[in-house]
């Protein structure tokens, strides 16, 4: 009887001891998922955090600029629209004749312009329904040439000649003093060309 007793003992406790070990086990797997979750969720934040700055930083590259030079990417651009105008509307102030028709819209001062000389100019040239196909103002930057040289279409060399630096002319330019029949860019073949063209400077 009491070797029977023994067994029975024996056997209750390799019991216990089993379940002892499978909920430490249990407890031991939990854990390790536990901390498998915020490992993973961790490394989530910092790759959206990540992924974020990448974004921002490659906005900001797409725009001309690296994430620390935005404010000075903005006035640079603040500064091309603040030289850049818009051309406006054409005013024509004569009707074409098939003649080169210059026409003063104000007259500027001190010594007038004469062949050889180096003008500066601002201008914007229209056909004859009012599209501008050239503008020096809307690049926001003047254009500089020889007069009398041949480098401009014989309208502008004629007639620019005379002008004062401040003052503003419109030239009406019929093809044979332009572009002749041929096309030219936008321009078509046979086009009268008008030029509103101010004199900034000569020398």
């Amino acid at each position: 009887m009491a070797k029977a007793k023994i067994k029975k003992r024996s056997s209750k406790s390799r019991s216990k001891n089993r379940d002892k070990i499978a909920i430490a086990i249990f407890a031991g797997l939990v854990v390790v998922g536990i901390a498998a979750i915020v490992i993973a969720s961790i490394n989530a934040v910092g790759s959206a955090s990540k992924s974020a700055d990448n974004s921002s930083q490659s906005a900001a590259e797409a725009n001309g600029t690296s994430s620390g030079d935005t404010q000075s990417g903005s006035q640079a651009a603040n500064d091309t629209q603040s030289t850049s105008v818009s051309p406006p509307a054409l005013d024509l102030l004569a009707q074409p004749t098939g003649e080169l028709q210059i026409i003063d819209i104000k007259t500027g001062e001190g010594e007038p312009a004469a062949n050889g000389m180096k003008l500066e100019v601002h201008y914007t040239g229209y056909l004859e329904d009012g599209t501008v196909f050239d503008s020096s103002l809307s690049r926001g930057q003047t254009y500089s040439f020889t007069l009398g040289s041949g480098r401009v279409i014989k309208g502008w060399d004629q007639g620019l000649v005379g002008m004062q630096p401040g003052g503003e002319r419109q030239l009406i330019i019929p093809p044979d003093l332009a572009y002749g029949d041929n096309d030219y860019n936008s321009i078509p073949g046979g086009s009268t060309l008008i030029f509103n063209v101010e004199l900034i400077s000569l020398s």
